[in-house]
């Protein structure tokens, strides 16, 4: 047991996205690489920590797989308040810790946010395991919400996206987006982020996206707002002083759509002073944006990593994800960091086994990226569709009762081959086919492209769906407050 001696009547708990290994909850996805800390965890405790409100932190990013969620919990029940920042992916963990704190002590106070209360608030509500939640962006209530939750008056003034019986009669509040960025006060509480632990700093310089990809599953889809030039500008320099603290010294821009407005990227570029930038920044571009070989230029100084979201090779695959790429787009973008000499910095990433897609679809998006790594020199992560749970696909495959909200209650859920097979064409013969395609396919482009040893990159990354098929992961989990995977398929299927 790890010890712990609270410093103030809150706390903000920082949880991975788990999976389970037998038997054993392990860090997964983004949060077993540690890529960057929880940026909105630390953005809230600056708010907080500005209007005079203490507020401890334990970051089990940071500390997992060491520390394990009876650890969590453990600690989380000395506090009267706990706040947890929530997706889909880790609201198992999340889940499984409040119901923890809840048979140790009843009495703390448990606060949920993020995206999975933003998209699934009745499903939160019903788990009847916290006091409150909230939907959407909470900078500016923030210190409303920890004192109204401690204090446990009602509210005289409702707040908007909170939902709290004790406080307020809202059945469901309304979501709440911030449209007004250059009023906040954007600075993160940094100096609190475990140094040594993450590979990059995060910054965030826009909120959002234009765009309305059928596979993603982010709350504010077509609503995208930048901070101004100066403020992002800003931004990047102050966490400038914190990327000593990470294992890459660099900074991950953690933007959908970093790059949707040319003219702001272009200005930001200008007047960026080069050598502590130089090729310290991380972040994602679209296809579109990369078309403009002036934006290109701007960028060329600064980009350490570059990932494009290339997803789909086929114009019929790009209008059932409604997302705006194909062949023509693709390879004008890669063409152009080609011609800026810049092409081995950007990852374009592709996705295969969406519900409609066969094993000779799939196997035609692997021919596609090959001829796309040889001929402009780019690389490539490749990777088996997931559905995400609040995305456009997610909502059809629902309707279809092929998925239930209700799965994600249990760690590594993904993981079962039951569940990964049910929602799509392709079949085990049919995954192993492909996977034989492209293990000899990386090994010849490593071949005929040097590896970067210091880095690992290779020319073709590939994520191969790691399925359960031994029975020693979620199915002997051992949750003795949670529904087991096996009645959440049978609800499903009934």
């Amino acid at each position: 047991m790890h010890s712990w001696v609270p410093r103030s009547p809150a706390l903000f708990v920082c949880t991975p996205v788990m999976d389970c290994k037998f038997g054993r909850l392990t860090p997964a996805m983004q949060d077993a690489r540690r890529d960057n800390a929880h940026l909105g965890v630390y953005l809230l405790l600056g708010h907080l920590r500005r209007a005079g409100c203490d507020c401890d932190v334990l970051d089990w990013v940071a500390e997992s797989p060491e520390m394990s969620e009876e650890d969590v919990a453990h600690i989380a029940s000395q506090y009267r308040l706990v706040f947890f920042s929530c997706n889909s992916m880790n609201w198992a963990a999340v889940r499984l810790v409040a119901e923890r704190v809840r048979h140790l002590d009843p009495t703390v106070k448990l606060c949920i946010g993020g995206p999975h209360p933003t998209m699934y608030p009745a499903a939160v509500a019903a788990s009847g395991l916290f006091d409150a939640y909230f939907r959407g962006e909470a900078d500016r209530v923030i210190a409303y919400i920890y004192e109204a939750l401690l204090d446990g008056k009602p509210l005289r003034v409702p707040i908007q996206g909170l939902w709290a019986p004790s406080l307020s009669a809202d059945d469901e509040p309304q979501l709440f987006q911030d449209n007004h960025l250059e009023e906040l006060d954007w600075h993160v509480d940094y100096a609190r982020i475990p140094a040594g632990k993450f590979l990059s700093i995060p910054v965030e310089t826009s909120r959002g996206c234009k765009y309305r990809c059928a596979f993603c599953s982010i709350p504010s889809k077509n609503n995208w707002r930048p901070y101004p030039v100066e403020i992002a500008r800003q931004q990047l320099e102050y966490a400038r002083s914190y990327v000593d603290t990470t294992r890459y010294g660099k900074i991950s821009i953690i933007d959908d759509t970093f790059t949707t407005n040319h003219r702001r990227i272009i200005d930001l570029c200008a007047n960026l002073p080069l050598e502590p930038f130089q090729r310290r920044l991380m972040f994602d571009a679209t296809l579109v944006d990369l078309g403009k070989p002036e934006l290109v230029a701007a960028i060329k100084p600064f980009v350490s990593d570059l990932l494009v979201g290339a997803e789909v090779s086929t114009i019929a695959d790009a209008k059932k994800i409604t997302k705006p790429t194909g062949p023509k787009l693709i390879y004008r973008a890669a063409a152009n960091l080609r011609d800026a000499g810049i092409a081995s910095r950007a990852v374009f990433s592709f996705i295969i086994g969406f519900p409609w897609q066969t094993v000779n679809d799939c196997l035609e998006t692997v021919t596609f990226l090959t001829n796309l790594i040889l001929d402009y020199g780019v690389r490539v992560y490749l990777q088996w569709y997931w559905p995400m749970p609040g995305s456009d696909i997610w909502r059809s495959l629902e309707a279809e009762g092929r998925v239930h909200i209700g799965m994600a209650d249990t760690p590594g859920f993904y993981r079962s081959p039951t569940w990964f097979y049910s929602m799509r064409k392709v079949t085990p013969e049919d995954l192993r086919r492909v996977d034989d395609r492209i293990r000899p396919l990386q090994m010849c482009l490593s071949l005929s492209r040097p590896v970067d040893f210091a880095s690992g990159r290779r020319p073709l990354e590939h994520s191969p769906p790691d399925l359960e098929e031994n029975g020693l992961g979620w199915e002997t989990y051992r949750n003795p407050f949670m529904q087991p995977m096996e009645e959440t398929q049978a609800t499903v299927r009934a």
